[in-house]
């Protein structure tokens, strides 16, 4: 630590607020998981629907979340209230400040009568500034007689379609439990990534008319892998169930309507400080402008995030975080110069949601992805 701020003495700007601002972040830096702090809404804004708690960026009125993509709207006429995104009708269960929310959107299902006469409905769900996890979530067939596809648009607007089939033999008990490869039960790997919308249509070979099997019904959805264990037990129980839980991606949300600036003045180009994020598995470093420093600071917060889920016990080893912004303010009060501060912090053995949890981590993120968005502040190499 104390090297670090021998470093930072060295630095253009200096005030002894910008000491005492990075000596604060480095002791919070340096606390146990358990002493963190949970998800903080803004000041004067409501911070809960029922037992869904709602952090910045996400919020019910203008004043509280960071854009309209982060809207979310609480239906309190109903026991227990429920959150939903938007004005729309897609309900979200939860929200993690590590860049998930839990949303519960239909599942298609088609069921046939001895005519073969189909009573069902397909399904779909889409987003305009989030996007759905491609490696929590499965899409899953379950039936007797049904092939399902599921296509949607990626980001760049290319569209994608995948499909599945799922039969039966005349001797039910060649169904294997727990195993989705095609008797009863299919389930594809994994998506692409950047997928927006997820649209799902399930279809019969013969209507059930020559064979039959679970009730002659058939179900198709994309959820998360934890909601759904194939058994006969499970398939019952898929009659009575209207909806399955999703994982969904927000941090699009954060830059999507972000204003690229028109042109980089070169009185900041020459001041511009440096960031460069070092992890285990990645270098990133930065020589653009405002734009691409943006998706910059989000992708080393998803390698924190990677490094986490992918090592056991939840370590990080050698990862780094940066871009914590540090604000030179004269006696007026009027901001007059900005000093952005790159702190490297080496995270001891923690999880990246005790990380986040603190309210000032999220508020300096923010407040980061703010400056360089203005083009107030540009980083290159």
């Amino acid at each position: 630590m104390t090297s670090m701020i021998k470093n930072l003495l060295h630095l253009p700007i200096i005030n002894p607020l910008i000491i005492i601002i990075i000596m604060f972040i480095l002791i919070l830096s340096s606390l146990p998981p358990t002493l963190s702090a949970p998800p903080a809404s803004k000041p004067n804004c409501t911070d809960r629907c029922g037992s869904i708690s709602i952090p910045f960026p996400f919020g019910t009125t203008q004043d509280c979340y960071r854009n309209y993509s982060f809207f979310v709207t609480c239906n309190q006429t109903v026991d227990p209230p429920k959150l939903f995104l938007q004005d729309t009708d897609i309900e979200i269960t939860d929200i993690s400040l590590a860049g998930q929310l839990t949303v519960l959107p239909y599942i298609a299902r088609a069921c046939y009568a001895p005519d073969g006469t189909r009573d069902g409905r397909d399904a779909w769900i889409r987003f305009a500034d989030f996007t759905v996890n491609n490696t929590a979530n499965k899409f899953t067939i379950v039936g007797c007689d049904a092939y399902a596809y599921i296509s949607g648009r990626r980001l760049d607007n290319r569209t994608y379609t995948a499909g599945c089939s799922a039969f039966c033999t005349d001797d039910k008990e060649d169904v294997v439990e727990g195993s989705c490869t095609g008797l009863g039960c299919c389930q594809l790997a994994d998506i692409p990534k950047d997928v927006q919308s997820v649209e799902i249509e399930l279809k019969s070979f013969t209507n059930y008319t020559t064979r039959s099997g679970f009730d002659n019904c058939s179900y198709a959805f994309f959820a998360e892998e934890t909601a759904f264990h194939f058994s006969r037990k499970s398939v019952a129980k898929l009659k009575n169930v209207v909806e399955l839980p999703m994982v969904v991606d927000w941090q699009l949300g954060l830059i999507r309507h972000v204003r690229r600036p028109r042109r980089t003045p070169p009185t900041m180009l020459a001041k511009a400080q440096t960031l460069r994020a070092t992890s285990s598995t990645m270098v990133l470093g930065t020589d653009v402008v405002a734009w691409r420093a943006i998706k910059e600071i989000l992708i080393l917060l998803m390698v924190v995030k990677m490094n986490v889920s992918s090592a056991s016990a939840g370590m990080i080893v050698g990862t780094t975080m940066a871009a914590l912004p540090v604000f030179a303010r004269k006696g007026t009060m009027v901001m007059e110069k900005i000093a952005v501060v790159v702190i490297l912090m080496r995270c001891n053995p923690c999880l990246v949601r005790d990380i986040m949890a603190f309210p000032s981590m999220v508020r300096v993120i923010a407040q980061v992805l703010d400056l360089i968005a203005s083009g107030t502040v540009l980083f290159h190499r």
